[in-house]
């Protein structure tokens, strides 16, 4: 499989998903195997959306949707042999882990059936029937209420010029190049912010910003903020995650100091992203706290945490994500830097010349690579399509470089500046198409990629946030 095939099936994760399932102690699921038959045989129509109408939700009103064993039509989007998988679970629990806006629809129920549609492992969309007649509908990142006009489905529809085979929808020779970026950047006052960079055959939209981590999940778009929480001279920062969808948001959770970690000191623990993916975030994080017998503890770490664990710190160890030996690579890095401080909860992904890379800090706070290669669900894209010495060759003051899944743009790093090139055949334009300033000492510490037709449902779906 391709790397843009890749790319190409994550997307189709993060804007047909919603509500993708979180595991915890509450959630009591019941899974049935996939299987082929159609169980909701039919021609349905969109007829309400659930959330506050944008222009994503607005384009799927009125849209039907036809479903048979040998095929499922989600507007213009076709779907031969589909699958679904099968899941029941007490209501509460699914309510508890996700932001959704239609529980009260289910108040009076104790379990909710939730219909994965899927294709060779590919999940597309979430659907929770209410009765025979209806069901909510989750994709694109809104909530839609379905209802049954038809149990048969009308085959010429299919034949519609507007009919895409979601295959081929991002298919590597596709005419009208469409490519974008999501960077996260943090300056070293931990100042965060996100720019959307797009471009269609190789020409640039306006360049849009917020100023916080904007980041995208298998079910939605989500805001991760570091939040101090302070208490006469103790002050703590924490991580705070919220969804980013519809007109209703889920209570934020109680910051509190942990007495276990304060009580009878005083001082700081910071905490900086290092980086930001899909499922897991990566943090600095630095102690300073003297104790009433005068005793101090000063400690810098580097640490890898779910973004479902947040706001709880808890570290995950390389041997959580990697099943290939870490622990024997990390002991042989240890006895040849002469420390015994590489612990498994010790690591981080940094930039370097081109690529993310697992790294770990030592003692005396300079970090070194891991030589573990990051696996796919840390870390989703890691390429390069240009080599180094070429990219320095072009851009002296390079510093770091991205290139797109498409290889039709490049965005050069350097300390001032983010100097955007077109791509042609493994080589960058002479002119660049963009300079984008950099504040003092900013760093990249997240760059996610949307392809083809998703390029403008993220752009519409960032204008939103603005």
């Amino acid at each position: 499989m391709t790397k843009k095939r890749a790319i190409s099936f994550f997307l189709l994760f993060v804007f047909f998903t919603y509500g993708f399932l979180n595991f915890n102690s509450s959630y009591k699921l019941r899974l049935v195997p996939p299987h082929s038959h159609s169980p909701l045989q039919g021609t349905w129509v969109i007829s309400d959306s659930l959330q506050d109408n944008t222009a994503v939700s607005e384009q799927w009103l009125g849209k039907k949707l036809l479903f048979s064993d040998e095929y499922v039509l989600l507007g213009s989007y076709l779907l031969p042999h589909p699958r679904f998988q099968i899941k029941r679970t007490d209501v509460s629990g699914y309510f508890d882990t996700r932001q959704a806006f239609y529980q009260d629809l289910f108040a009076r129920k104790k379990e909710v059936e939730v219909l994965t549609l899927a294709d060779q492992h590919l999940f597309l969309c979430e659907l929770l029937p209410l009765n025979e007649e209806e069901l909510i509908l989750q994709l694109f990142n809104n909530s839609y209420l379905l209802r049954k006009i038809s149990d048969h489905v009308d085959k010429s529809l299919l034949n519609s010029p507007e009919v895409t085979e979601i295959s081929n929808i991002t298919g590597p020779q596709q005419a009208n190049l469409q490519s974008g970026v999501l960077l996260g950047l943090r300056s070293p006052d931990n100042r965060y912010r996100t720019l959307w960079l797009a471009a269609e055959d190789r020409h640039l939209a306006p360049l849009l910003q917020t100023d916080t981590i904007v980041f995208p999940r298998r079910n939605g778009f989500y805001k991760l903020e570091v939040v101090p929480v302070s208490l006469e001279e103790q002050v703590e920062d924490f991580l705070l995650v919220t969804a980013l969808s519809g007109r209703h948001t889920s209570a934020a959770p109680e910051l509190t100091l942990d007495p276990a970690v304060w009580e009878g000191k005083t001082g700081s623990i910071r905490r900086h992203i290092t980086y930001v993916g899909n499922d897991f975030v990566s943090l600095e994080e630095s102690i300073a706290q003297a104790a009433a017998d005068g005793s101090t503890n000063q400690a810098s770490r580097l640490l890898t945490v779910s973004v479902d664990s947040l706001p709880a710190i808890r570290a995950v160890k390389i041997s959580d994500l990697i099943r290939a030996e870490p622990t024997i690579n990390l002991q042989q890095q240890a006895e040849q830097l002469q420390t015994d401080r590489l612990t498994e909860e010790n690591f981080s992904l940094a930039r370097h010349k081109g690529y993310w890379q697992l790294v770990s800090r030592l003692p005396n706070q300079s970090d070194v690579p891991l030589g573990i290669i990051p696996p796919s669900h840390l870390l989703f894209y890691n390429e390069l399509a240009l080599p180094w010495p070429r990219i320095k060759n072009h851009v002296p003051q390079a510093s770091d470089v991205l290139t797109s899944p498409n290889e039709d743009l490049a965005l050069v790093f350097t300390g001032s500046e983010i100097i955007v090139y077109a791509m042609f055949h493994h080589s960058m334009a002479v002119t660049p198409l963009l300079k984008i300033p950099l504040r003092e000492g900013e760093k990249m510490i997240m760059a996610e990629w949307a392809l083809g037709h998703y390029v403008e449902n993220w752009t519409l779906t960032f204008q939103s946030l603005l």
